[in-house]
């Protein structure tokens, strides 16, 4: 309830849970081990979290003119079909969205609902990259399904990590999107990109995202030009590339 409980030093935290009042901005947060996160956080500096983060069912992180940075997984990564439909409603985020100057992706991101990165008015310089000891792979799903880019993406180290984009679908009713809005690999190519969209498959054990091979579902809209070192692939029912004719967008 006061700018300084906290004081000015790191809040050691095994499990507990925070919340701040609504009209109060921190100076700054450091939380070392794992907490629950029970209201907006406001700061007018870093925040920083060294451990695992328990959250609501949707988070807004906004930095303004700053940046997020992920090091660690968000959500549940490499489960099974059914894992995911027994966790389903549980308390997983569903929603993320991340409004900052640059927003460094360093780990995997899973939400059973829609990412976005950036908005339509406040642009992003998403940057893909690593924590060291997780590879050079960074895969970002979505079931429930929309990810969504208003900005650039670019490789933290060029010509190095494959980026997957996979937006999936629970039921044959929605329609999974992948929108990226802005360029990509324009200042740091990244090596690889793969953007899919589809129908889970739910046939006999399958992974959590796996697509299904009977239908194509969904819609990709590339809005700039796509620079690679290697290959591109792009799977959905339809895609649509440039803003205004094919001459104005390239794929290298």
């Amino acid at each position: 309830g006061s700018v300084n409980a906290l004081g000015t030093g790191a809040v050691t935290s095994s499990g507990g849970s925070l919340r701040v009042g609504s009209v109060i901005t921190l100076p700054q947060l450091t939380i070392n081990g794992a907490v629950t996160l029970s209201s907006d956080i406001r700061t007018s500096g870093a925040q920083i979290y060294n451990g695992t983060v328990s959250l609501g069912d949707s988070i807004t992180l906004n930095a303004g003119t700053s940046s997020v940075t992920f090091n660690g997984n968000v959500g549940h990564v490499g489960i099974t079909y059914a894992n995911y439909v027994a966790q389903h409603s549980s308390s997983n985020i569903y929603n993320l969205t991340v409004l900052a100057d640059t927003v460094n992706i360093n780990a995997d991101v899973t939400t059973f609902g829609t990412q976005t990165y950036g908005s339509n008015s406040a642009l992003a310089n998403v940057v893909i990259g690593d924590n060291g000891s997780n590879g050079t792979v960074r895969t970002l799903i979505s079931e429930d399904p929309a990810i969504t880019f208003w900005g650039t993406i670019n490789d933290a180290t060029a010509n190095t990590h494959d980026l997957m984009l996979r937006s999936v679908a629970y039921v044959a009713n929605q329609t999974p999107t992948v929108s990226i809005n802005g360029d990509v690999g324009a200042i740091k190519p990244l090596k690889t990109l793969t953007v899919v969209t589809g129908l889970q498959d739910t046939g006999v054990a399958p992974i959590f995202a796996d697509i299904s091979q009977t239908q194509y579902l969904g819609e990709i809209t590339l809005a700039g030009n796509i620079t690679t070192l290697g290959n591109q692939e792009y799977t959905a029912n339809q895609i649509t590339v440039g803003t205004s004719t094919a001459e104005d967008y390239t794929l290298t």
